[in-house]
C-alpha cells in the first residue's frame, strides 16, 4: 500500500494576464447588457488536482461545464456586478453634476405681462355741484410687457439688458375737461445694467467655486468607482482561489479515504489468516466512515465555494445560469517575490482610491474655507446703469422717440450691507476651518491605515512563501513515515492505530500545503490591492490620468 502524491505543483509563471484588455470601462459597460459565461461551455469536467490526478469534483450542480479562466472571472465582475453597477451610477450622478453646476453661467429670461384697469374718484367737482355724486370720476386702463436678460460673468457681477412696453389710458368725467391732453398713450423702455461686488462676493474663484466643487466631487466619485472596481474583482479572483482549493482540498480527503479502505482490506484479510484480532476491523471500518464524512463535507465547500463566486461574478441566483458547473482552468503555482516594503507603501499613497479621494476632499475643505472666509466680508456693491425711453400717442410716435436717443439717463450708486454681530459668517468660518483640520488628521490616518495594510500584505506575501516550503518538506516527511509506518504493519511490528494516525498525519500535511499555495495567491492579490495595482496588473486598463503616467513612466523605462 502506497503512501500516496504529496499535491505538489511545478514551478510556473504567474499565471497568463487578461487577454481581452478592457480600454475603456464606460465603453464596455456602457451597452447595459450582461456577459455571459456561454462561450466557456464545455464537455471536458476534468480537473488536474493533487499529484497530477484527473478529477471531476467539480460538478455539484445540474447545468452545463463552463472552464473558467482568471479572465473570465475579471471580465464577468466587472460587467454584471452589481455593487460595481451601483456605484457607476453614482459616477455618472456626479459628472452630471458639473454640468448642473455651470448653469450659474445661463443667460437667464424673464418676461412678464400685466393688464389692470380701475375707476375711481378724483379730487375735484364736475360744476354741477359740491355732493358726493359731484366729484370727479377717474378711469385708468394700463398694460405692460416686460423682457429682461441676465448674465453673471466670472467676477462675480450681474449684467442686465431689458425692454419695457408700456400702454396706458387715463381720463376723468367726459363732461369734465381731460386734465391729460396724451391720453391714452404707449410707451417703450429700453436699458441695461450691471452690479458688480467689490468685496463679498468678489472674483472669479468664488464665482467658480462650485463649478470647481463639483468637479472635485466627480474626481471622487470615480476614485470611490475605481476602489469599488479593485475591490470586487480582487474578491471574486480570491474566490476562484478558494474554489481551487476547494476542489483539492476535496481530492486529499478522496486519497485519504482511498488509504482507510486499502487498510480496512488488508486488516481484514490479516483477521481472516488469523495474524490480527477481529477487532481490529472494527477501529478500520470507523475510520473509514469519518473519512467518508469528512469527503462528504468536502464536496460542500466546493458547492459554497462556486456559489460565491458566482455571486461575486455577478450571476443571478436563481436563474440558469446559477447550476453552472464551474471548472478552473489555472492551477496555482509558486513564484517566489521579493516585495519593497517602502516601495509598496509609496506607490499605494500614489494610487490608492481613498487616499487620492481624501486628498480631493482636502481640495474641497480649502475651497470652503476661503469661500466662507470671504463671506465675513460686507456686501459692497457697485451699479451703473443706462436707459432710453420713448412716448407717444401710439407705438409708431414711441418708436421714433426712442430711436432718436433724446430721452435718457445713467445711474451710477454703491450699496453696502452689513450684519452688526456677523455671527452667521463668523460661526461658518469657524466650521469650514475646522472641518479642514478634521480632513488633515482623517489624511493622516489613512496614511497609518494604509502603512499597517502594506506592512501585513508585505508579511502575508514574506510568510506564505515560506509556509509553502516547510508544508512541502512536512509532507516529503508525512509520506516517507506513512511509508515506513505501512511497512512495520505489514511485518506485525506496528498497530492499525499507529497507521491510521499517521494517514491522518499525510492528509493534513496536504490540505496545509494546498492551504498555503492558495493563500500566497490570495496574499499576491490582496499585494496588488493594498497598494492599488490591480487593475494595472491584469491588463484592466482604466481611464485615469495617475494610471496613464504612471504607464507612460514604466514604458518609458523600458
Amino acid at each position: 500500500m502506497s503512501g500516496g502524491c504529496a499535491p505538489r505543483y511545478e514551478m510556473t509563471p504567474t499565471p497568463p494576464a487578461i487577454t481581452e484588455i478592457v480600454r475603456e470601462m464606460d465603453t464596455y459597460r456602457g451597452d447595459g447588457l450582461r456577459r455571459s459565461l456561454d462561450h466557456t461551455f464545455s464537455q471536458d469536467a476534468s480537473y488536474h488536482s493533487v499529484g497530477d490526478r484527473v478529477t471531476t469534483a467539480g460538478m455539484q450542480f445540474k447545468g452545463p461545464i463552463c472552464r473558467i479562466q482568471i479572465a473570465d472571472v475579471l471580465l464577468t465582475t466587472l460587467k454584471n456586478n452589481r455593487a460595481v453597477r451601483v456605484e457607476d451610477y453614482n459616477r455618472s450622478i456626479a459628472l452630471d453634476g458639473i454640468e448642473a453646476a455651470r448653469g450659474i453661467y445661463d443667460l437667464l429670461v424673464e418676461s412678464s405681462y400685466k393688464y389692470s384697469w380701475g375707476r375711481s374718484q378724483a379730487p375735484g367737482w364736475n360744476g354741477k355741484g359740491t355732493s358726493e355724486d359731484d366729484l370727479l370720476i377717474g378711469k385708468q386702463r394700463q398694460g405692460s410687457i416686460d423682457l429682461y436678460l441676465s448674465q453673471l460673468v466670472p467676477s462675480g457681477g450681474m449684467f442686465r439688458a431689458y425692454g419695457i412696453y408700456g400702454y396706458n389710458n387715463d381720463y376723468l368725467n367726459p363732461s369734465t375737461k381731460n386734465p391729460f391732453p396724451l391720453d391714452p398713450y404707449e410707451s417703450f423702455a429700453l436699458g441695461a445694467g450691471f452690479v458688480q461686488p467689490l468685496l463679498k462676493g468678489f472674483g472669479p474663484y468664488l464665482t467658480n467655486a462650485p463649478i470647481q466643487m463639483a468637479r472635485i466631487q466627480e474626481k471622487i466619485a470615480a476614485e470611490s468607482f475605481r476602489n469599488q472596481v479593485i475591490t470586487q474583482m480582487a474578491t471574486a479572483v480570491q474566490m476562484y482561489w478558494d474554489l481551487v482549493f476547494a476542489i483539492d482540498n476535496y481530492e486529499v480527503q478522496r486519497l485519504s479515504l482511498e488509504r482507510a479502505r486499502e487498510l480496512r482490506r488488508i486488516t481484514k484479510v490479516k483477521v481472516d489468516t488469523g495474524v490480527e484480532a477481529p477487532n481490529v476491523v472494527l477501529q478500520a471500518e470507523a475510520e473509514v466512515s469519518r473519512r467518508e464524512a469528512l469527503l462528504i463535507d468536502a464536496q460542500r465547500l466546493i458547492a459554497d465555494s462556486a456559489d460565491r463566486l458566482k455571486k461575486a461574478m455577478g450571476m443571478t441566483e436563481g436563474a440558469a445560469e446559477w447550476q453552472y458547473n464551474l471548472i478552473p482552468v489555472e492551477r496555482p503555482s509558486f513564484t517566489p517575490v521579493s516585495p519593497n516594503e517602502e516601495a509598496v507603501y509609496a506607490e499605494a499613497l500614489e494610487m490608492r482610491p481613498e487616499y487620492r479621494a481624501a486628498q480631493f476632499g482636502l481640495d474641497m475643505a480649502e475651497i470652503d474655507l476661503k469661500v466662507a472666509e470671504n463671506a465675513k466680508k460686507p456686501e459692497l456693491n457697485a451699479s451703473l446703469g443706462y436707459q432710453l425711453t420713448g412716448m407717444g400717442k401710439d407705438g409708431g410716435e414711441a418708436l421714433d422717440s426712442i430711436q432718436s436717443g433724446n430721452y435718457s439717463g445713467w445711474n451710477a450708486g454703491l450699496t453696502l450691507k452689513f450684519p452688526l454681530q456677523n455671527r452667521s459668517a463668523l460661526a461658518i468660518y469657524s466650521q469650514k476651518t475646522k472641518a479642514l483640520a478634521q480632513g488633515k488628521e482623517s489624511l493622516e490616518s489613512l496614511k497609518e491605515m494604509i502603512r499597517l495594510e502594506v506592512r501585513s500584505a508585505v508579511r502575508a506575501l514574506e510568510t506564505g512563501q515560506k509556509l509553502i516550503a516547510a508544508y512541502d518538506a512536512n509532507v516529503k516527511s508525512e509520506e516517507a513515515k506513512l511509508d515506513a509506518q505501512v511497512k512495520r504493519y505489514n511485518v506485525g511490528l506496528a498497530t492499525i492505530f499507529e497507521v491510521l494516525t499517521f494517514q491522518e498525519d499525510l492528509a493534513t500535511a496536504q490540505v496545509s500545503y494546498l492551504q498555503s499555495l492558495v493563500a500566497y495567491h490570495k496574499a499576491i492579490i490582496e499585494l496588488q490591492r493594498v497598494k492599488a495595482s490591480f487593475l494595472q496588473d491584469f491588463r484592466v486598463q482604466f481611464l485615469d490620468k495617475p494610471v496613464q503616467e504612471r504607464a507612460a513612466r514604466e514604458s518609458a523605462g523600458k
